[in-house]
């Protein structure tokens, strides 16, 4: 099979663009998505990313321990500790003995916490839903649309 997105090797280059044409739209992909994240990130409820993202890995893999939660985040543990204590404060986890190591606990999300993260993506699918109607005509709507399915089709 030839063409773009099937095959593989040489077969998977659009035979269009260069290797170096390729390149430069990489990069400017890769810079644009990021600046769409950072700044869909900034409408967070308030909470920094480290918490946000603490709930949001609680919501999507379950209850963890303060350890868990800092590797997958790649923060020190320390860091770690301090954002379970501020989310704790604030009714967002709930705290539980470690049924393996009695001398530590392990966090889940409490009801709170879950309305807590739901309020942020609410904000966040908002905020990129006013930015697309104040922002794109019809015609880039409609190219906006293809947009997701060529994502998950260069996603690593």
């Amino acid at each position: 099979m030839t063409g773009a997105g099937r095959g593989s090797g040489d077969e998977m280059r659009p035979p269009e663009l260069t290797e170096s044409e390729l390149r430069v739209l990489a990069e400017e992909l890769r810079l644009s998505i990021s600046k769409l994240v950072r700044g869909i990130r900034a409408q967070n409820a308030g909470l920094p990313r480290v918490q946000a993202e603490a709930l949001a890995q609680l919501d999507e893999e379950g209850t963890q321990t303060i350890a868990e939660l800092a590797a997958r985040r790649g923060v020190r543990h320390q860091g770690m500790s301090r954002a379970v204590a501020d989310l704790d404060s604030k009714g967002y986890i709930t705290r539980s003995p470690n049924p393996a190591d009695r001398r530590g606990f392990v966090i889940s999300l409490s009801p709170a916490g879950k309305r807590a993260l739901e309020n942020g993506r609410d904000l966040r699918r908002d905020a990129l839903a006013r930015a697309i109607a104040e922002r794109l005509d019809h015609t880039q709507v409609e190219l906006l649309r293809q947009v997701p399915e060529l994502l998950r089709r260069i996603t690593p």
